[in-house]
């Protein structure tokens, strides 16, 4: 039978999750030690310049581990037969194109609004059954009033702001698979630059710029634990000597700080210590800090002693204990398929902290988080004349200096 590309979704987000939680299940904060022990870059596209963020990230760099995959580039096979590069015999279907079973899903989301069609005399127009009409657009957001792009009778596109009471909200509208360069020959060697994990006396140096980025205030404290006080807005950590090394008190900081994007992100921070939504918020914060540290080439502390140990056994717990509550009966499905989108939410959600997080960070120091790694083995792209999107300058920056990209223009998935 034909999977449907919602059943392939479905089924890919299935498999992250499990192997996310089967590895929580290990102990301690040894379920992240694949993570931050990989290539000292993000997973990317090489070709189209993409970064792959949230749950993007999850999908390539998961699959990556568990496939034993070294080289964190990925590309779609229309983009592998463009740069001239051939598939192995022993990887290709049979039609000399490669084997679908070696790609890994990519989700591109957008944020659509559904806005009521009206006739020449402003009443609704509906169908024959009289229900209402609409037209589906595309949502972007400027100065933080969520509109449309229209081309006006100059050619030129012009926002429009959305109709009173029409709300955006996010589609998977694209779903296309890339596959791993190392399976690939003739593609160049991994240009990798000068981006070894940094030493712990740089480390210490780079916290201080995160602390002076931070939206709230941080505060060193002589305390047990770290935590952010959502009525006060500050983050309380405890000294760094209190910490084996700056990369575990990193960690820690960077965990807090997702938790402190909630406000200016409208996350909701409500519910007790054994709720789904206080679960939620600890994954969301533990996923940020993954993602940072990677975004600035620090590798996350694995170490049990670190104060961050054990931060995602919340959500652990409270999910392991949702599966084996419904185990072997008709609820078991349902539940984890909640557990799924929950998990992937989050993921969204991490990857928005993190590109608060980081934004923040590069203005605070006037540079790109992760040194300038470019290359110019594949030839530009032109640019095709298309609607302004709502990617933020700042992004396309870090996105167009901070990779290995083959063509010039930096785009976002």
């Amino acid at each position: 039978m034909t999977m449907t590309k919602f059943s392939r979704i479905n089924k890919q987000r299935e498999e992250i999750t499990m192997r996310v939680l089967e590895d929580m299940e290990k102990g301690g904060n040894e379920w992240k030690k694949p993570w931050v022990e990989a290539s000292p870059l993000p997973p990317h596209n090489p070709v189209s310049g993409t970064q792959y963020s949230g749950r993007n990230f999850l999908y390539t760099y998961v699959y990556g581990m568990m496939r034993g995959y070294a080289d964190p580039r990925w590309a779609t096979e229309k983009q592998i037969k463009e740069m001239g590069w051939k598939v192995p015999e022993n990887q290709q279907n049979g039609r000399g194109g490669i084997n679908d079973e070696l790609g890994v899903g990519i989700e591109h989301w957008g944020m659509y609004a559904y806005i009521p069609r009206v006739k020449k005399d402003g009443t609704p127009l509906t169908d024959k059954g009289g229900t209402q009409k609409f037209t589906r657009v595309r949502a972007v957001k400027e100065n933080g009033v969520w509109g449309r792009y229209r081309k006006g009778d100059n050619g030129k596109y012009e926002f429009e702001q959305l109709p009173s009471g029409v709300h955006p909200h996010p589609e998977c509208d694209r779903y296309f698979k890339v596959f791993n360069l190392s399976l690939i020959e003739g593609v160049p060697p991994l240009p990798v630059p000068d981006l070894a994990p940094n030493d712990d006396i740089e480390v210490g140096l780079l916290a201080d710029d995160v602390i002076a980025s931070s939206r709230c205030e941080v505060f060193e404290v002589s305390t047990d634990g770290a935590y952010y006080n959502f009525v006060n807005d500050k983050i309380s950590v405890p000294s760094r000597e209190a910490f084996n090394s700056n990369s575990s008190f990193l960690a820690s900081l960077l965990h807090e700080m997702g938790h402190s994007t909630a406000p200016a992100l409208d996350r909701q921070m409500t519910g007790d210590m054994r709720s789904k939504e206080y679960a939620h918020e600890e994954i969301v914060a533990e996923l940020s800090s993954i993602f940072s540290s990677v975004d600035l080439a620090v590798k996350a502390e694995t170490d049990p002693e670190a104060a961050g140990y054990g931060e995602h056994v919340a959500y652990l717990e409270f999910w392991k204990g949702r599966l084996d509550s419904v185990a072997g009966t008709d609820e078991y499905e349902a539940t984890k398929e909640e557990l799924c989108d929950d998990f992937f939410a989050a993921a969204s959600q991490a990857s928005q902290a993190t590109d608060f997080i980081i934004d923040r960070y590069e203005q605070e120091v006037g540079q790109p988080a992760r040194r300038s790694c470019r290359s110019s083995i594949c030839p530009k792209r032109r640019n095709r004349k298309t609607a302004p999107t709502a990617v933020s300058r700042t992004r396309r920056k870090r996105l167009a200096t901070r990779l290995p990209t083959y063509r010039a223009t930096a785009q976002t998935l």
